[in-house]
């Protein structure tokens, strides 16, 4: 990554090249000798060297915005008391017709809601307080930490926040590759939202035979908002199972909130529309 004393080398040795150059340049151009006027000094200045320093400058200006591209901040969109609540289900299929469901799915399939509260955050953390209560009655509360930046603590309910399809998933990690696929617009928990979609095989991994991660999660807040993950383990090979997790509720987004995208074409069509009353109402008089 690079920082301020990088960019302080490379402009001074850039200022020494351009001083050289422009050196060149005046020491070969003609119209200088004889003239008396500052203003047309060097006007008969030589095209190598104008080209020269025109492709100093558009690799500067490459090598700046590639660099302001890498090190945009990484921060969290959620605060602390932001509450989600989630429909939990799991399914389950085997191709061996002698095998069971397995007692411990059979129990978390009667899930009555699954929370995430947020209890603290920093720049790049959150920790949450989980909820998991089932019909019976029974809670099981617990701790989750997500770190949004680097994904060493290998959360899934949190992501870090305005990212974009194309993204890395985690902007600082070398070990986990993942880009976001696509940014899309959907309805969850009553609102119109933007969305970050990701789809990840993860199959290789000790102790599974096959994984695949189909995740949605808020671009404003970075919250996860459905996730799908589908697994076949090397302990069962012939059992498939699938945990379905999706946002029912929430106080973060109560009354639905609307991109500049979606909302400046429909002011765009107010518009057309009044005018077009207008003018047919004076056509009218």
């Amino acid at each position: 990554m690079f920082n301020s004393s990088f960019f302080s080398i490379f402009y001074f040795y850039f200022g020494i090249l351009c001083c050289w150059q422009f050196g060149e340049i005046w020491e070969n151009s003609t119209s200088h000798k004889n003239s008396t006027s500052p203003l047309i000094v060097g006007v008969d200045m030589n095209k190598r060297g104008v080209s020269a320093v025109s492709f100093l400058f558009l690799i500067l200006s490459l090598l700046v915005a590639t660099v302001s591209a890498q090190v945009t901040p990484v921060s969290v969109g959620v605060s602390p008391g932001d509450q989600f609540r989630y429909d939990l289900t799991f399914y389950w299929y085997s191709t061996n017709p002698v095998d069971v469901v397995p007692s411990y799915l059979v129990e978390q399939n009667q899930t009555d809601y699954f929370q995430l509260t947020v209890e603290t955050t920093t720049s790049t953390t959150v920790v949450f307080n989980t909820s998991w209560k089932l019909l019976n009655g029974t809670i099981y509360n617990g701790t989750e930490v997500a770190e949004v930046s680097s994904g060493i603590t290998g959360c899934v309910y949190v992501y870090a926040a305005n990212l974009t399809a194309g993204g890395l998933l985690f902007p600082s990690s070398t070990d986990l590759p993942w880009r976001i696929n696509s940014t899309e617009f959907r309805v969850y928990s009553g609102s119109f939202r933007e969305i970050n979609h990701i789809s990840v095989n993860n199959t290789g991994m000790e102790g599974v035979v096959y994984s695949h991660m189909d995740l949605y999660f808020d671009k404003l807040t970075g919250i996860v908002v459905e996730y799908t993950l589908t697994e076949v383990r090397s302990s069962a090979p012939h059992q498939q199972i699938v945990q379905h997790l999706v946002l029912k509720e929430s106080n973060v987004w109560v009354i639905p909130e609307f991109s500049s995208v979606v909302a400046l074409p429909l002011i765009m069509i107010a518009g057309v529309v009044t005018a077009l009353f207008l003018k047919r109402k004076h056509v009218v008089v």
